[in-house]
């Protein structure tokens, strides 16, 4: 294992890691892993998080060797799971599968355990999920501009979900109702 990577926390963000081991590079000649590799999600089982965590597990431990067993540790937007990465030894053996807001939103909005930038190496950025905006079908707006436009009228009775607080959902909500001009209730 390199000296930077024996010493630092790795974040799991993706395939990157695959393409590191596949590339001759120190980490890929070194004798690891040579024990199971605990892939931390940080939010609950079946979630798309988890779901895909699982899928890159499996081939993690096909290129690798060894199992990669995948542990759910939800809350706090992902930051749960992140803290307990950040904490584990530092060895690369606890790797974090995560959604980028618990280390890109969360730390501006409440004061974590963990420093993201000094306690965590990345790795790579697997993909980005698109967000969608759906309703009901029995709900009248059935364009966007409608929709704005029935949330103006109505004030306070608009609301939208998500994940969780901190969460890219949650961020894109806030600023869609920011350039809208609506106040819309979230719905964590």
């Amino acid at each position: 294992m390199t000296a930077s990577l024996s010493r630092r926390r790795v974040l799991l963000g993706g395939a990157g890691l695959i393409g590191v081991g596949a590339s001759g590079s120190a980490l890929a000649q070194s004798t690891w892993p040579d024990r199971p590799v605990r892939l931390v999600v940080g939010f609950t089982a079946g979630s798309a998080t988890d779901v895909t965590g699982r899928i890159f597990a499996q081939r993690f431990s096909e290129a690798w060797g060894q199992p990669v067993v995948v542990e759910n540790v939800a809350g706090n937007s992902g930051a749960i799971g992140v803290d307990r990465v950040a904490k584990s030894a530092p060895d690369g053996y606890t790797l974090m599968w995560a959604a980028s807001a618990a280390l890109t939103l969360l730390p501006n909005l409440q004061r974590l355990p963990f420093d993201p930038v000094k306690d965590l190496a990345p790795i790579h950025l697997a993909f980005a999920m698109p967000s969608l905006f759906v309703s009901t079908r029995d709900f009248p707006p059935r364009t966007i501009q409608e929709w704005v436009a029935y949330a103006k009228a109505n004030p306070g009775k608009v609301s939208y979900g998500t994940p969780g607080v901190g969460t890219p959902q949650h961020a894109a909500g806030e600023m869609f109702c920011s350039q809208a001009g609506i106040k819309m209730e979230h719905i964590p």
